[in-house]
């Protein structure tokens, strides 16, 4: 799998939030570790310092083949990973890989 701003490590701004979806996504949550102890296959994982809906710090906390940094001077925030240029060649790269 290739993610782009994924949070495998839960989400701050979820804390407080008594929604199901809110709940499973807290840091620590037992649906977060279930989830971890089934296993993530990932082959690229992406994180972007400007991404502010999904910390860096969350986004790469899983065991890939490849971790992308986003540096802040690139200004990629969370809705631009699925758009920026160079990243979308980094993902068609890591599929074509994987196929």
């Amino acid at each position: 799998a290739d993610t782009l701003g994924t949070p495998f490590a839960g989400l701050p701004s979820a804390i407080g939030c008594d929604v199901r979806q809110c709940l499973e996504m807290q840091p620590g949550s037992a649906w977060l570790a279930a989830s971890r102890a089934r296993g993530w296959r990932v082959d690229l994982a992406i994180g972007s310092e400007c991404d502010h809906d999904v910390p860096i710090s969350s986004s790469l906390q899983v065991d890939a083949l490849q971790r992308v940094w986003v540096p802040a001077k690139r200004g990629v925030d969370h809705g631009a990973l699925v758009t920026d240029p160079a990243l979308a060649r980094l993902v068609a790269q890591a599929l074509a890989g994987s196929a």
